[in-house]
């Protein structure tokens, strides 16, 4: 599962680890993804629905992930794998990088009325979608994680933290520094590589000025990409035409400083 190791947006690489979940330094007891998990274990013992050898498999799996820092954010995937043999098939093509097929298979799951398959699903399908760069297509399900299925899972804040990468693509800048300025803030102990990102990002907006290269570049990443994915609708052409009458008003102010 190499490819879901890093995601780059704009000009600078985003790491973004699926195993950054948890967001936690320490096992405190505070720690919202034990919250999480113990509401998991409750809810499963709960359910007379499964079987017993997968309610079995699955809360073996919570208690031996949840032990380390390192794995701890693994513990639900793992034990969702048990209990829904679907979810094991859209993570194995996941693992095979077959992302059409993952997100077909992830569709359902992400609406299933257990709120825990829902959110583990939509993560990944988010993860999915980012990947083929379907920022668009991956956004509600972002939203859905940071706010709806916030007690759900222990994704929250890198989906924030995603939001903000996939709001930047598609040029919503004041949204993107907004999503990227509250993961800073909300989440103090997210791993070093995200939080540096996050910044970087937010460096990067702040430095942009209207009609400047790096402006231009990136209206042309977006161009480049929805024609890319054969889209190439109002929106597309709306960007292009800003693209040449940015180019059109540099190179005439250009012009009127060489005659100078």
């Amino acid at each position: 599962m190499q490819r879901f190791r890093i995601l780059t947006v704009g000009s600078a690489c985003l790491v973004a680890v699926m195993s950054c979940g948890a967001f936690a330094d320490d096992k405190s007891k505070s720690d919202p993804a034990d919250a999480v998990l113990d509401a998991f274990v409750q809810a499963l013992k709960a359910d007379k629905s499964v079987e017993a050898a997968a309610r079995d498999k699955a809360l073996a799996a919570v208690e031996k992930l949840r032990k380390d820092k390192e794995t701890r954010e693994f513990a639900l995937t793992e034990a969702l794998r048990e209990l829904s043999p679907e979810f094991q098939k859209a993570l194995s093509a996941l693992g095979a990088e077959d992302l059409p097929a993952a997100i077909e298979t992830l569709k359902p799951l992400a609406g299933s009325k257990d709120d825990f398959l829902a959110a583990e699903s939509r993560y990944y399908l988010a993860r999915a979608y980012i990947l083929q760069e379907k920022y668009e297509l991956a956004l509600p399900h972002l939203d859905k994680l940071e706010a709806d299925l916030a007690s759900k899972t222990i994704r929250s804040g890198e989906s924030l933290f995603l939001k903000g990468a996939s709001q930047l693509h598609l040029l919503k800048r004041k949204e993107a520094a907004a999503s990227l300025a509250q993961f800073l803030k909300k989440y103090p102990t997210a791993p070093e590589r995200l939080r540096v990102a996050a910044w970087r990002q937010l460096e990067v907006l702040r430095s942009i000025g209207k009609g400047t290269l790096p402006d231009i570049h990136q209206h042309m990443l977006f161009s480049r990409r929805k024609l890319a994915l054969q889209d190439a609708g109002k929106e597309t052409q709306k960007v292009q035409q800003r693209i040449v009458a940015m180019l059109d008003k540099m190179i005439e102010e250009a012009e009127k400083k060489g005659g100078t």
